[in-house]
């Protein structure tokens, strides 16, 4: 009979690690999925700024448009 015990709390403790590692890593993997989606978010707003600065560089190398005043950095006339 005390076979049978010890045997069965053996299992009893191998199956409460098991789950105990297995709750761990869905936490760890989750935490994981939370940063790669911020990064992605901080990624992407990163993205906007490059392209909204090349394009202001743009309007600003431009000597043809009128709208701008290289000197000031400004838009005048309505802009």
């Amino acid at each position: 009979m005390s076979k049978l015990l010890n045997s069965r709390d053996e299992w009893k403790n191998k199956a409460t690690e098991r789950a105990a590692e297995l709750r761990e890593l869905r936490k760890t993997q989750k935490r994981h999925l939370k940063k790669i989606a911020e990064l992605k978010r901080n990624n992407c707003q990163l993205e906007q700024l490059v392209e909204a600065k090349k394009h202001y560089l743009r309007a600003s190398v431009n000597p043809s448009n009128p709208g701008y005043c290289c000197c000031t950095r400004e838009y005048f006339n309505g802009y």
